[in-house]
């Protein structure tokens, strides 16, 4: 590896910034120009920095003089099924790091030259701004690397915040961002996905019915349930299996050899045939323990 261009002033990564925002910023300020200009100038692959390559990173905080760790942490490695974020195993689309969505009320506040895209935006369970409550807008353009790209500052106005109280999920994956509430305890041991979605999945269903579609809920709707879901699962697992036992006493299958389809709905379906891909966590084991306890089973 050949000597690494050092970057002068300082630039930091903004607190909560996607990689790719940062260099975004770093071409225009440094160079007038877009990201890939500059990464060519430090001898860095575009391609393989946008994938999240570790050497790539590397190169870019020796460059920078960010620190290693620090970079490490908001870079998100995009494999063929999958992506790998801060050590954990994720759904493609459960985290884009591209600009799909931000918060008008953050760009409002600072000079264009300035806007970073956050992380936290990019998850698929986050509908609003933490910061200032209003919901997220939607870019049209959702390979956009930097906000720049797709959002006139003509158009940016600020927005009122939403009147409900703010998710109680999104303070804990704020601070799970952060590098807090991942410990021995029971959310610590499980990755975000793992958490967020089983939330989402249990709330929806007891919010909506064993036959709801996710797909078919607005923005505002997927994160109530969500919220519902991780009020109870955060409490543990025996909290878990009482939402799973409402679940089921709730089903409008009354006969006795229904299945658990019929008694567990969307749950069941989600957890038997469309997490495959990635592991869904402890809910797997929980409802697999409540059908036995619950059903009869046949033998076989």
């Amino acid at each position: 590896m050949g000597a690494v261009t050092m970057l002068w002033p300082f630039m930091p990564l903004g607190v909560g910034e996607t990689l790719l925002s940062y260099v975004a910023r770093l071409g225009l300020f440094h160079a007038g120009t877009g990201p890939r200009r500059l990464l060519d100038d430090l001898g860095v692959s575009a391609e393989r920095f946008a994938a999240g390559h570790a050497d790539e990173v590397a190169r870019l905080a020796e460059a920078t003089g960010n620190d290693l760790g620090l970079l490490d942490r908001a870079a998100v490695r995009i494999a063929p099924r999958h992506v790998e974020f801060q050590g954990e195993r994720l759904s493609k689309d459960f985290l884009v790091t591209r600009v799909a969505r931000y918060c008008p009320n953050c760009l409002v506040t600072r000079d264009r030259a300035d806007w970073e895209h956050r992380l936290l935006w990019g998850f698929r369970h986050v509908h609003r701004c933490p910061d200032h409550g209003v919901r997220l807008a939607a870019t049209s353009n959702h390979l956009a690397v930097g906000l720049r790209q797709v959002v006139d500052a003509n158009d940016v106005r600020p927005e009122e915040p939403v009147a409900d109280e703010q998710p109680e999920y999104l303070d804990w994956l704020a601070e799970r961002l952060q590098g807090g509430g991942s410990g021995d305890d029971w959310l610590g041991g499980q990755t975000i996905e793992q958490v967020l979605s089983a939330s989402e999945m249990i709330g929806a269903v007891l919010q909506h019915g064993h036959k709801v579609s996710l797909k078919k809920l607005s923005g505002a709707e997927r994160e109530t349930g969500t919220d519902i879901g991780f009020t109870m699962h955060r409490e543990g697992s025996e909290a878990v299996t009482e939402a799973l036992t409402t679940i089921h006493d709730t089903s409008s299958a009354s006969a006795p050899q229904a299945g658990p389809l019929a008694k567990y709905g969307n749950l069941y379906d989600w957890l038997d045939r469309r997490c495959n891909a990635i592991h869904p966590g402890p809910i797997r084991d929980l409802l697999r323990e409540h059908i036995i306890e619950h059903d009869a089973v046949g033998a076989g």
